[in-house]
């Protein structure tokens, strides 16, 4: 998945398909099991100067992305449960059509500048009504 950034917060998750970059976190995820992980594992990858993809930042926990992802139709939530406890047959979740390629995930509209703008027009109209 690739996020898109504007004013440092993400805004839009895009569905990518690069089997290179998957293989890379395939490989990541069985190092980190290999080690003796167990849990969540994201792993963000940025190309370098060169091109070449690496890790810039590793958790072991779900992210703010997860719901977006399940939109995009991979239950991690599902996935883990069944992993963790396959007894309990935890029900996977399947959308209808394939999942989105894209999810907007917030607005550039700034409601902080709102409520700022509204503050200065009060504080107007209290100065020339006096």
């Amino acid at each position: 998945m690739k996020n898109h950034h504007n004013f440092g917060a993400v805004t839009k998750l895009q569905r990518v398909h690069h089997p290179e970059l998957a293989e890379l976190a395939t490989r990541f995820a069985e190092a980190f099991i290999e080690e003796g992980g167990f849990g969540p594992l994201s792993v963000q990858f940025r190309p370098d100067k060169n091109g070449t993809r690496k890790a810039q930042e590793m958790n072991l926990r779900k992210t703010g992305s997860t719901f977006p992802r399940l939109m995009m139709g991979q239950d991690e939530i599902g996935n883990i449960m069944n992993w963790m406890l396959p007894d309990l047959d935890f029900p996977i979740y399947k959308r209808q059509n394939p999942g989105y390629d894209t999810v907007i995930l917030k607005s550039l509209y700034s409601y902080q500048l709102f409520e700022d703008d509204l503050n200065e027009l009060e504080k107007e109209k209290y100065w020339h009504s006096n």
